[in-house]
């Protein structure tokens, strides 16, 4: 039974719902039926999961007073992209605090300078061991110059952001109501917990009968889980929902990150490649390339049986790719 829920304002970023689709030769192989949800299709340049969660985002800041939004990322950051392109658009100043980069400017930092942000790069062990402090310091540099600084944590993964997720299982639901199915496992990449925070909350909200199964794309799962719980019941308590959760609600995959954040290997060359190839579909190698794969290896692994639905939520991250392009096209890296 559903649930009645009361969403904060949000502005409008992303065009939904976002469709759903089978994928024909995956089906086909595996005995499976196999669906994608397209959450690489919410926008342009403002494409994926992150620009769901800001819609919420912008809406508080804007209703706040703010004028600036200031979150942080990797170098190429689908995060950040996706805020500094939403803050263009809603007359925002952004401010992202990066980890330097390794490589020359590609994709999403290309996009981030286009739209006006103020990037400010920083070696990755000061990044890491000193990130509050800059954030604190940036806030009060801001404050000085009469402005006032909005901070987004990573991935936007805060229980306001996670919201924009509990839609996303609304609209699956209502896919699953209109075509008279049911999915049995859900796949998706996680990395710092606000997608599957809020799928958590929605598929308890929308009583979706599927497991919800995030693929972890590098970080620590104690950390993670602890992070997805802290969002779901921070979300749920914004919607008004009774909802709980218990940590074996959070089911993380593990075994397919390529060794880390942002690192490749062969699978997921190989993951990219089948799916481009077979589907029609380009993934990232930093979040969806990873969360395919976890899904095929299951398949593979027996541990979906033949005749299930399995959806698998493509959370955007395209611009992504060309910083490895050298690699996927075969010619080193």
């Amino acid at each position: 039974m559903q649930r009645k829920i009361k969403l904060p304002h949000k502005v409008f970023l992303a065009n939904l719902p976002t469709p759903i689709h089978r994928l024909d030769r995956l089906s086909e192989t595996f005995g499976v039926d196999v669906f994608i949800k397209r959450d690489d299709m919410t926008g342009g340049v403002e494409t994926g999961n992150k620009i769901r969660k800001l819609e919420f985002i912008v809406a508080d800041a804007l209703r706040k007073g703010y004028d600036t939004i200031v979150t942080c990322g990797g170098a190429d950051s689908n995060h950040c992209r996706a805020t500094a392109v939403a803050c263009a658009r809603y007359g925002l100043h952004a401010v992202l605090l990066l980890r330097k980069p390794t490589a020359d400017i590609t994709g999403n930092l290309v996009l981030d300078k286009l739209v006006g942000a103020d990037v400010r790069f920083f070696e990755p062990e000061v990044y890491y061991s000193q990130l509050a402090n800059i954030k604190d310091e940036v806030l009060t540099e801001l404050d000085r110059k009469g402005k006032k600084g909005y901070w987004v944590p990573v991935g936007a993964s805060i229980p306001l952001g996670a919201v924009g997720y509990v839609g996303c299982a609304a609209e699956v639901a209502d896919f699953e109501k209109k075509n008279k199915m049911s999915f049995d496992v859900i796949f998706f990449a996680t990395g710092s917990g606000g997608t599957a925070g809020g799928l958590l909350v929605g598929s308890k909200v929308f009583d979706l009968k599927a497991r919800i199964v995030g693929v972890n794309t590098g970080e620590d799962a104690s950390e993670l889980r602890r992070t997805t719980l802290e969002v779901a019941r921070g979300c749920a308590a914004i919607i008004g929902s009774p909802v709980s959760f218990k940590s074996k609600d959070v089911i993380i995959l593990n075994g397919y990150d390529a060794g880390g954040y942002g690192l490749v290997d062969e699978n997921v060359v190989k993951t990219i490649l089948r799916f481009a190839r077979e589907e029609g579909i380009v993934l990232d190698p930093v979040y969806t390339a990873k969360a395919a794969a976890g899904m095929v290896g299951e398949m593979e692994k027996g541990k979906i049986r033949k005749g299930k639905k399995v959806l698998f939520i493509h959370t955007g991250g395209v611009f992504g790719l060309f910083a490895h392009r050298r690699l996927l096209l075969g010619e080193g890296d």
